[in-house]
């Protein structure tokens, strides 16, 4: 027959009492723990999705921020480009109004004293003439001396006093 050695059943026994408390005390302690660590585990990879879609959407509206401080700063510079330039060509048509109105003035202030000078000549000639013709009429002279009279009326002319 077969001899059961007691020492394997006391040590079956054993394990089997230990088995079932370790079961009814701390197995049930032990799955809470590794539960709870698994659902923290869990909640922080929840955690970390959340922070990183957040951080993406948060990304995506800097970019869009960034797209539309650039096309803002773009229109900027364009309008005052175009300020500028239409600035600087109405300085550009305010000076040629203005040097045409100078040239205007120049050619009015010469050909009023071109005029004053003809003027003026022409009295000096006139004035010439007739003392020339009043020298002729009072002087009773040989042709010698009108030639002399008109010799001295174009030293006259030409710088010296006449006579």
């Amino acid at each position: 027959m077969l001899s059961l050695d007691w020492n394997l059943l006391f040590t079956v026994v054993n394990l089997v009492i230990f088995y079932i408390l370790m079961k009814k005390f701390v197995w049930n302690k032990v799955l809470g723990a590794m539960d709870k660590r698994q659902s923290k585990i869990d909640q922080q990879f929840k955690d970390a999705d959340e922070d990183r879609r957040a951080a993406g959407a948060l990304k995506t509206e800097y970019e869009g921020r960034l797209a539309g401080a650039d096309e803002e700063s773009a229109r900027l510079i364009a309008d005052a480009k175009v300020t500028a330039k239409a600035k600087a060509d109405k300085i550009v048509d305010q000076a040629k109004l203005t040097s045409d109105k100078m040239v205007r003035d120049a050619h009015q202030t010469i050909e009023h004293e071109r005029n004053e000078a003809l003027q003026s000549v022409k009295h000096d000639i006139a004035a010439l003439a007739m003392d020339a013709a009043a020298k002729v009429v009072s002087k009773e002279a040989s042709e010698l001396d009108n030639s002399a009279i008109y010799d001295d009326f174009l030293a006259g002319q030409d710088g010296g006093d006449p006579v």
